[in-house]
């Protein structure tokens, strides 16, 4: 762990949470109330969308791993807001423009509430962040006239989040560090 640590603390200053000083072993644990804890298969997400600024860089480093499964789902969230923006520009503009909507934790003795727009432009109109995470999707409120395009266009991109062509799968070996920009895939 500690050439991991190394390696970590050169590209930043590791964030430190709920769940320990920013290293902490990912493993199928039920006493922790996040998707990630478990051994079940994930859909594409970013991590963090709970806080109001999610962290930037995940380091993901295989330890041990014997059996079936373990496989990392990468997906290019800019790519697939591309894609959205190229055959759906409305549905784009929808998710860059609406109200910022809250993502939420709450288990393990804290309650975390981030507000983001699920895609963020900046103010020169380029994508610089994606906030999408179905799991810790919190309540939020928006006109009822407004809902089903919203719905609609997150039904859009979360199809191009889902489609294979824009996936990657790959198994970490043991010893295996893997560096992903959270806020693009």
């Amino acid at each position: 762990m500690e050439a991991t640590r190394y390696v970590v603390e050169s590209v930043g200053i590791p964030k430190r949470t709920h769940f320990g000083d920013g290293f902490w072993c990912y493993t199928n644990d039920s006493s922790f109330k996040d998707s990630g804890y478990t051994n079940s298969a994930l859909s594409p997400h970013t991590d963090t969308t709970y806080f109001m600024e999610p962290v930037g860089v995940l380091a993901l480093h295989c330890l041990s791993h014997e059996g079936e499964g373990g496989e990392t789902l990468l997906v290019d969230g800019f790519q697939a807001a591309n894609q959205l923006k190229v055959n759906h520009p409305d549905s784009y503009k929808i998710l860059t423009n609406h109200k910022p909507i809250s993502h939420s934790y709450l288990g393990d003795g804290v309650h975390h509430t981030g507000y983001h727009r699920i895609l963020l432009e900046t103010h020169n109109g380029d994508l610089s962040r994606i906030a999408y995470n179905h799991y810790d999707r919190g309540p939020f409120s928006m006109p009822p006239e407004e809902c089903v395009s919203f719905y609609t266009a997150l039904n859009q991109l979360s199809s191009y989040m889902d489609d294979p062509k824009n996936q990657l799968k790959l198994k970490l070996n043991p010893g295996t560090l893997l560096l992903v920009n959270n806020w693009r895939v």
